[in-house]
């Protein structure tokens, strides 16, 4: 088999929160708003845990919780990840990655701006990225 010369992981939310939450027509989504939010699924995606996020937060470690969003259950909202991830092991084997994040405006940009949300940029929530300016500024990008 061909060794791959890129592979693309493309993640879209079509949908704002507020045009699905409370529709007749979202119920199974619906069901899912009260118990989950974004950044631990997205981590997870990237280095196999949550790492016991249970709620969306800035990379600085402000919390973006609310009664909404907060998983009771995970009710963690300490952001850093010292974890090993998807990067580290594309780094080791020498494979070039980025994470592109649309209206991120500067590299490895920790800070929400709408339309620009962190909890979407899992890579800017691990230390070895977000707090390393030079590999920050490579790997996660507009």
């Amino acid at each position: 088999m061909p060794a791959f010369d890129h592979v693309y992981l493309i993640m879209m939310e079509n949908e704002s929160q507020s045009a699905i939450q409370g529709s007749a027509q979202a119920p199974y989504i619906n069901s899912l708003l009260g118990k989950y939010a974004s950044l631990p699924n997205y981590l997870e995606i990237t280095s196999g845990s949550t790492g016991g996020v249970g709620c969306d937060c800035q990379p600085t470690g402000t919390t973006m919780c609310s009664a909404l969003n907060c998983n009771l259950l995970l009710s963690s909202c300490n952001c850093h990840q010292a974890a090993m991830h998807l990067g580290d092991q594309l780094d080791s084997a020498m494979v070039q990655w980025r994470e592109y994040g649309q209206s991120m405006g500067t590299p490895c940009n920790g800070t929400s701006a709408a339309p620009y949300a962190t909890k979407h940029i899992p890579f800017l929530y691990y230390d070895d990225v977000f707090t390393n300016s030079s590999r920050g500024a490579q790997r996660g990008v507009d």
